[in-house]
């Protein structure tokens, strides 16, 4: 550490705040600063007060998100609904200590096993009088800090022909739906992974990706990667991959994992693509994203997730 003997400036460290607050990564990376007070580097008091404000508030946030996350599959499951949690309020989960408490939450998505007349009547019945929908959701209301969408089917949130390869890939699913893992139901994990995959894809390409989804890719993967990685199921990923059309941009994501995140190689679904991944790793560190590197980048996939 007699690198940083000097310690960063505060200019130097107020950069540091505003991009962990751009990039949803300010609890996780306030459990770094506080490391770092091992080693005598404390950030100026201003910021320091402000960077553990915002650490406090994640942490709070995050209890309500699972016990309002908690009452709703018990309320589905009592009507007689099976439920699963999709990411999101189940990540967590996969962080574990100390770091499961300091990512920034954001809501809840919930798989439903049910039509869905069931889940706008359910939807209702917590008191919400007007019913928003999004393509194969309906978005459940009841606190305005914790928006959650009940998804009665997956997959339709792509483009074009996109959505057809994608919703038959979660019906052959069926069976890796539902998997108990602490206080909740959630998919298998190669499930989770492969929706985290989509999330990122269609994040980058609206220009909204940040580290935070990057991060909890890291994770799924290490969790994947603890159930022990075959020959046969690299191929099978890359089957997966290929089909659903983000094989490519997968690669891209394997490469950040490896040469960022530090994961072992063994750990990762496919190989990876130094050049895809380098430019999206550029891309999504952008302070404002310019769609029109994208199209100069990727004109096809990017002309594709908009039409």
């Amino acid at each position: 550490m007699d690198c940083l003997s000097d310690g960063p400036t505060e200019a130097e460290w107020q950069q540091m705040f505003d991009i962990a607050k751009e990039q949803n990564m300010t609890g996780v990376c306030y459990r770094g600063v506080e490391r770092l007070f091992d080693y005598g580097l404390r950030a100026p008091q201003d910021i320091s007060i402000d960077w553990m404000a915002d650490a406090e508030m994640i942490k709070e946030q995050n209890v309500k998100n699972t016990r309002r996350t908690m009452q709703v599959q018990k309320r589905l499951a009592e009507k007689g609904m099976r439920s699963a949690v999709m990411l999101s309020a189940a990540m967590p989960l996969y962080y574990g200590e100390p770091l499961d408490e300091l990512r920034v939450p954001d809501g809840a998505v919930i798989i439903v096993d049910g039509e869905q007349p069931n889940v706008q009547k359910f939807v209702r019945l917590t008191g919400q009088a007007v019913v928003n929908e999004r393509p194969g959701c309906v978005l459940l209301e009841h606190w305005a800090d914790t928006p959650m969408q009940l998804h009665y089917m997956l997959g339709m949130d792509g483009k074009g022909r996109k959505v057809a390869k994608r919703q038959k890939w979660f019906q052959q699913q069926a069976d890796n739906m539902f998997v108990q893992k602490g206080q909740f139901v959630v998919p298998a994990t190669e499930v989770s992974i492969v929706w985290q995959l989509l999330s990122i894809y269609d994040s980058f390409y609206a220009s909204k990706a940040d580290m935070r989804q990057l991060t909890d890719l890291y994770f799924l993967l290490k969790e994947y990667a603890a159930e022990a990685v075959t020959e046969k199921m690299v191929t099978d990923w890359k089957k997966t991959l290929k089909s659903l059309g983000i094989l490519s941009f997968a690669e891209g994501l394997m490469w950040i994992m490896q040469h960022v995140y530090q994961i072992e190689t063994g750990t990762v679904v496919c190989s990876a693509n130094a050049i895809e991944g380098s430019f999206i790793l550029k891309y999504i560190m952008e302070h404002k994203q310019n769609r029109w590197r994208l199209f100069c980048k990727h004109p096809l996939a990017a002309i594709a997730n908009i039409f």
